[in-house]
């Protein structure tokens, strides 16, 4: 697909994805819930829904790991490097994190490090 029909695409889908969004943490907060909760979504930023949280945890790999990954699945080195130039720089996405975790290693030690972060997040809100 081309740039402009991606454009026209995203201006349909993304209003409706925040909505939704945006819906969902004002009915977990009427509800109550004292736990965490989490959003999961890769345009937080460039959507400024991260004004609306409490925290924003941005997981950044450096760039040659990210096209590693893409490219091991079977993504040829100018399209992943498109998809990487899409995106929101990482610098820009630092700035905004309350909490960065560098995802440079494997699976295993990034688990590792959201467990870390996670029980951490869980002592602060029980406090």
């Amino acid at each position: 697909g081309s740039k402009r029909e991606l454009r026209k695409l995203n201006r349909i889908v993304h209003p409706y994805i925040l909505k939704e969004i945006k819906n969902k943490i004002a009915k977990i907060k009427k509800s109550g819930f004292k736990g965490l909760v989490i959003v999961d979504a890769a345009l937080i930023v460039p959507w400024g829904l991260q004004k609306k949280l409490d925290l924003l945890i941005v997981v950044a790999s450096p760039a040659k790991t990210r096209l590693e990954r893409l490219t091991a699945k079977v993504i040829f080195p100018a399209q992943a490097r498109r998809i990487m130039a899409s995106q929101l720089p990482v610098s820009k996405l630092k700035q905004e994190a309350d909490i960065i975790v560098t995802n440079d290693g494997s699976l295993s030690c990034l688990k590792k490090k959201v467990k870390m972060i996670h029980h951490y997040l869980l002592a602060q809100s029980s406090t």
